[in-house]
């Protein structure tokens, strides 16, 4: 399938980019049309963090992302990279003890926020003075305000602890009267028209993604049992080394395996992501079973023959599971293999199994695929340069079909 989402930058007057103003689009028609506010701000978050990813996005720079009342309350917040992302309120926001309340502790965890479509009238200041207290920009809306409110409030707006940012500015006189006036950001059609960008990905169903959340939030579920779930869910295991490397988690080593993501991202984040994830695909339905099994298939062959692999290495056998599924991400997500490899960040141990067949895991994976094919005999010569007789093959071949079986029928 086709993801999108809108871009549009925000620069200070000498051009420099403080970052972009990110936008839900669910077509390549440049316009936002949705039901559900909150999984509009989900299904936003979820192209920027997963599908697309934020560093290739936004690079250093910051991305505002407007959202409701409903996600600021919910734990889907927690976990998302404190650094990189400004939470966008809208000035249809009820202000209350609660919502402030929830903006102080998220400030406090180093999130950050804005202020948009601020008008400059002393009725819209009153009812939302608390607000602009607490955010950390405020963004002016210059379609919705003259020359005399712009240059009779602006002086009052600078009182507040904020940077300001003209929005929607979309002349050359907007540009000079917002400049003249101190505004350190501007944005609008005079800059920049917003872009929709647009890509293939996979989407995880909705039924595995809770499966999952609730075995993560299951206070006695061990790492063992999380790392198990996801190994059903081929989709969810590249989205979340897709969630590590966007920018939401700091990665200092290569990847080699499904458990070291797992520790390495920790519980509370996975819950985040996951949940983010329920929030984007509310409603829809579960894998392609035909192709899932195919992923399952290769993945338990891959780990087996390495269980069975004479001089094989603990980390070695862990790494079997995932590369057969890194191996065929490229049917998952119908993009080149390459792509996802280097958007996944793997290490080069992973990176030549899948591309070149090197290593135990890397003729594990050919030995794998043979099986697939061909009959157990056809594997002869692959077989014997790992040191697997062929009677033991044949048992990991019908033991790899009973338990893919076994775990398809546990998605149905």
């Amino acid at each position: 399938m086709t993801s999108y989402i809108g871009r549009q930058q925000i620069y200070n007057s000498t051009g420099h980019l403080l970052g972009y103003e990110f936008f839900f689009r669910e077509n390549p028609a440049n316009i936002s049309v949705y039901k559900d506010p909150v999984q509009a701000t989900s299904r936003t978050l979820v192209n920027l963090l997963l599908n697309f990813g934020l560093g290739r996005l936004v690079a250093d720079k910051l991305a505002f992302v407007n959202v409701e009342e409903g996600f600021l309350m919910s734990g889907a917040i927690e976990g998302l990279p404190q650094e990189r992302i400004v939470f966008d309120i809208q000035d249809h926001a009820t202000v209350n003890s609660k919502l402030l309340k929830r903006i102080q502790e998220l400030s406090y965890l180093g999130y950050q926020f804005a202020l948009g479509n601020v008008t400059m009238d002393s009725d819209y200041l009153s009812r939302f003075r608390r607000l602009l207290e607490a955010v950390d920009y405020i963004k002016v809306d210059c379609s919705l305000n003259s020359e005399t409110q712009l240059r009779r409030m602006t002086p009052h707006l600078k009182k507040f602890h904020a940077t300001l940012i003209a929005e929607k500015v979309e002349t050359h006189d907007d540009a000079l009267l917002c400049q003249e006036l101190g505004f350190a950001y501007f944005q609008g059609f005079y800059f920049h028209y917003p872009e929709v960008i647009s890509g293939a990905v996979g989407d995880p169903g909705y039924q595995a993604v809770l499966k999952t959340l609730q075995i993560v939030n299951d206070a006695d579920s061990r790492p063992e049992d999380i790392e198990r779930e996801l190994k059903r869910y081929p989709e969810l295991c590249i989205n979340l080394l897709r969630y590590i490397n966007s920018g939401a988690c700091p990665i200092c080593n290569p990847i080699h395996s499904l458990g070291h993501a797992i520790r390495m991202v920790g519980r509370t984040r996975i819950a985040s992501w996951l949940l983010l994830l329920s929030y984007a695909r509310p409603s829809k339905g579960q894998f392609c079973l035909a192709l899932l099994e195919v992923v399952i298939l290769r993945a338990l062959l891959v780990e087996e023959i390495l269980r069975v692999t004479p001089g094989v290495s603990s980390k070695q056998r862990e790494q079997g599971f995932f590369v057969g599924i890194v191996s065929l991400s490229d049917v998952i997500f119908s993009d080149t293999l390459e792509s996802i490899l280097e958007d996944m960040k793997v290490s080069s141990e992973i990176w030549d199994a899948v591309r070149h067949f090197s290593g135990p895991c890397g003729q594990a994976l050919k030995l794998a695929s043979i099986m697939e094919r061909e009959t157990t005999d056809n594997a002869c010569s692959v077989a014997k340069s790992l040191g697997v007789e062929l009677d033991v093959l044949e048992k990991i071949r019908l033991n790899a079909y009973a338990e893919t079986h076994n775990m398809l029928d546990n998605l149905r």
